[in-house]
């Protein structure tokens, strides 16, 4: 899925391009003048009493989260068909190198080499202290 990073804000770090160079660039982009760099992506199905009721797909995390402010979630993650863990928290953050230094890392996850086919699970306040985050391979 290609991109081109538009820079509206402060950071922009996988955004380069200024609005100002928008017609330029997309000029370039179209005659070929342009690096590839490839990231992992998620893609994410929300399912309510069995039925997908939503899907998307993510370059930095998918976020599973709390409604109430004062209630935690339980979420049980497998991995290749096996229980791996239940997290009690506020939620989890399921990220991708690139998003391992957005919110996943504000939640005390590692930070994940951009070439690296792996995603970290990141409890978000976790009522455990044993709950941890974990990196697992991409495949999995």
């Amino acid at each position: 899925m290609p991109i081109l990073g538009v820079n509206l804000g402060r950071l922009g770090f996988l955004a380069d391009v200024s609005p100002s160079e928008i017609p330029h660039r997309l000029d370039g982009v179209l005659n070929g003048q342009f690096r590839e760099a490839r990231r992992l992506l998620l893609y994410a199905q929300v399912m309510r009493d069995g039925c997908m009721v939503g899907e998307a797909d993510a370059l930095n995390d998918v976020v599973i989260h709390k409604r109430d402010v004062a209630r935690m979630i339980d979420v049980e993650t497998f991995l290749d068909g096996r229980f791996l863990n239940t997290y009690r928290a506020d939620g989890l953050i399921i990220s991708t190198p690139t998003g391992s230094t957005a919110y996943a890392l504000a939640g005390g996850g590692p930070i994940i080499y951009p070439g690296l086919e792996a995603v970290v699970l990141v409890p978000i306040c976790p009522h455990t202290l044993t709950h941890r985050p974990i990196v697992v391979g991409a495949d999995n």
